[in-house]
């Protein structure tokens, strides 16, 4: 486990009426469900790592005390938001009356995690995928690891949008029925910090909702867009990476920022067999491209290689049947091998 990191911001929160013992079951189980590590689990305290920050419980004498600790307003945003998502679940009334040290009085504005954005480029990047490049008013939170961001869609004809908006416990609020927004989540290719950009990839196929909006040409649309959050770069100079067409773009994110001298093993699984998506990588790194049609699933290769290779960092994306089946056949050996691994649902 690397050095805890200096983080520069902080957020705490009181809550009298919630056990800690309650609290810390939600954090580890979130933290397990995300592939996050616990860094502290003990009777007096309970910390998981993000990518962008640290959720804690602290044990009280009555009840307990809840930290966020990040180094941006928008990862400080986006983990409360998370945490509070997750104790709405079993603990509605608690989650409503959750107040922050950093924003006792908040409610009502845009969520800090929050930016307009103005679709400013639309190419096609290859055969299946549409590059996609947004103009946005600030990028200074997207640095670091974290590679993910949200992409907001207002609806289809709808005349003015309804925007997101921060509820008095610190919670995004999103509009709801007709006015509700399409919120999907898409790796950054790239960024221009100078200019104010970032582009993403986006994988087009029929009956995709950002697809069927790509097709009506929407240069110069207005969207939203959230972040960053979600799994980043990885730290390894051994890998294991398997992922389908929803995948490519982090997996070509990550094989771009891997050490030059990095070796492992990549298989990318396509329903129409192309193999023209843009890939950049070590000469260390064995490229494999596996259509969909064969009588091996992903999964299944995925399983056959991680068994017979145990020192390198295990990544895998993909639909929800096939993450389940990983997890369920390869999570415990993983953690028994002191295995890192991030193992994710991209759809």
């Amino acid at each position: 486990m690397s050095e805890a990191p200096e983080y520069t911001l902080a957020a705490t929160a009181l809550l009298q009426d919630m056990a800690f013992i309650d609290m810390q079951k939600l954090i580890v189980d979130e933290a397990a469900e995300h592939e996050f590590p616990i860094v502290t689990n003990s009777a007096e305290s309970v910390c998981c790592r993000t990518p962008i920050g640290d959720i804690s419980a602290i044990n009280l004498v009555s009840g307990l005390r809840l930290e966020i600790r990040a180094s941006m307003d928008s990862a400080v945003a986006l983990l409360k938001g998370g945490i509070l998502e997750h104790l709405a679940e079993t603990h509605l009334e608690i989650a409503e009356q959750v107040r922050w040290s950093d924003a006792p009085e908040a409610g009502g504005g845009l969520p800090k995690n929050f930016r307009y954005a103005t679709v400013a480029g639309l190419t096609q990047h290859c055969k299946n995928f549409m590059r996609v490049t947004l103009q946005v008013s600030g990028l200074d939170s997207f640095v670091g690891e974290a590679i993910h961001f949200r992409l907001i869609l207002p609806p289809a004809g709808l005349g003015e949008p309804e925007w997101p908006s921060v509820a008095p416990n610190g919670q995004t609020q999103w509009p709801k029925d007709e006015k509700a927004l399409h919120r999907p989540v898409y790796t950054i290719r790239d960024m221009n910090l100078h200019t104010g950009q970032i582009m993403f990839d986006v994988f087009l196929h029929d009956g995709g909702r950002v697809t069927e909006w790509l097709k009506a040409n929407p240069m110069g649309a207005q969207v939203g867009i959230m972040g960053p959050g979600g799994g980043g770069l990885l730290q390894s100079n051994r890998v294991f990476l398997f992922g389908d067409e929803t995948a490519f773009p982090a997996i070509a994110r990550i094989l771009e920022n891997l050490p030059h001298d990095a070796s492992g093993i990549v298989v990318f699984a396509t329903g129409d067999g192309s193999t023209d998506y843009p890939i950049t990588a070590p000469p260390g790194i064995r490229l494999t491209w596996h259509h969909r049609e064969t009588h091996r699933s992903l999964a299944d290769i995925a399983i056959d290689v991680t068994h017979h290779q145990t020192d390198a960092f295990f990544w895998f994306a993909a639909e929800k049947q096939q993450v389940a089946h990983v997890r369920s056949e390869l999570s415990a050996a993983l953690k028994i091998r002191g295995q890192d691994s991030y193992i994710s649902v991209y759809w």
